[in-house]
């Protein structure tokens, strides 16, 4: 019995080859790679990459309370961030409840290029996170957003979020 099914293996194996060999065979040889010619003129090149480098004023403020202001030295292709963590003591908080008289601000910004052909357009992005509440336990709440804005030179923006954050640009 084990003859037969090898003799009928053996028959079902050397056709397949003989299929496949077949159409391999015939097919038309490989044809080479094109190679596509590059136009002398230079690509044109939008107005944001040959835009010169720029300073950015920026002003963060939460609660009518300043977290971090400077300048931030930009040009068409790069993004500029800002991270800064503060903890210090809230002077309101009793001296027998020192163990909570610590306050965590915590800011990310960062700016970059925006979406689309407009060299003007920036993409801002800020987080800000902060005590609940002073001389509180435990806990934080936290803040931001991700917009567009339009700014040409010597413009000012004022972007405004949840819980008294604020955002000025100026872009010089």
């Amino acid at each position: 019995m084990k003859t037969k099914t090898r003799k009928y293996a053996s028959a079902f194996v050397g056709a397949c080859c003989f299929t496949l060999a077949g159409p391999v065979a015939a097919q038309d040889p490989i044809s080479p790679p094109r190679v596509l010619e590059i136009p002398d003129e230079a690509p044109v090149v939008e107005a944001q990459q040959r835009a010169e480098p720029f300073t950015m004023s920026v002003r963060i403020l939460g609660q009518n309370r300043e977290l971090w202001a400077g300048d931030l030295a930009m040009s068409a292709s790069n993004r500029a961030q800002v991270r800064i963590d503060v903890q210090d003591s809230d002077i309101g908080c009793p001296v027998e409840n020192d163990r909570f008289a610590e306050r965590r601000n915590a800011v990310e910004f960062q700016v970059r290029r925006g979406y689309g052909r407009n060299s003007a357009r920036y993409t801002v992005e800020t987080n800000w996170t902060r005590p609940t509440a002073s001389c509180a336990e435990q806990g934080s709440l936290a803040t931001g957003f991700e917009v567009q804005v339009e700014l040409d030179k010597g413009e000012t923006r004022v972007i405004e979020g949840d819980g008294g954050l604020r955002v000025e640009l100026t872009r010089r």
